[in-house]
């Protein structure tokens, strides 16, 4: 999303002062609902502490601001993923966002999130990519999860 808003800004004619800018913004106004794949590797990494209650593989976390939070627990995958089509469907409701649906060897639930927000009014571009093993390594196999960010 952030290079979505770099290269957004060269093709008006910025100068890569004001690509990085772009960047930066998108990036400080980015959000993100997601489960982890594996809640023992996450709580043993430690950057999941102000998760309050059990961490399951379930339980519907946020990032924004820099910090995660528990935004809800739910009681299936199903029910997860419903929670974020949602949540960002009520936040393209109000602003335009441009959306990135991300997993780690969840393919078919990721092209289950994807399908649910393609269409969605508000929503401008939506891109699928995979959940490298920079985050990976602290969420596991099975993170499933969509940013957002304004467009």
């Amino acid at each position: 999303l952030c290079v979505w808003a770099a290269a957004a800004s060269l093709a008006e004619g910025a100068t890569s002062s004001g690509a990085a800018t772009a960047a930066r913004t998108t990036a400080a106004a980015a959000g993100s609902l997601f489960v982890v794949g594996a809640p023992d590797v996450a709580l043993r990494g430690g950057r999941f502490g102000a998760v309050d209650g059990e961490l399951t593989s379930t339980t519907v976390l946020e990032l924004a601001g820099g910090t995660i939070r528990e935004h809800r627990q739910t009681p299936s995958l199903h029910d997860a993923i419903e929670l974020m089509v949602d949540h960002t469907r009520e936040l393209a409701g109000r602003i335009t966002i441009r959306v990135g649906v991300g997993h780690a060897m969840r393919r078919d639930a990721a092209q289950h999130l994807l399908d649910r927000l393609t269409g969605t009014p508000g929503i401008h571009g939506i891109t699928r990519y995979e959940v490298g093993p920079s985050v990976g390594a602290h969420t596991g196999p099975g993170t499933l999860g969509v940013v957002y960010a304004p467009a």
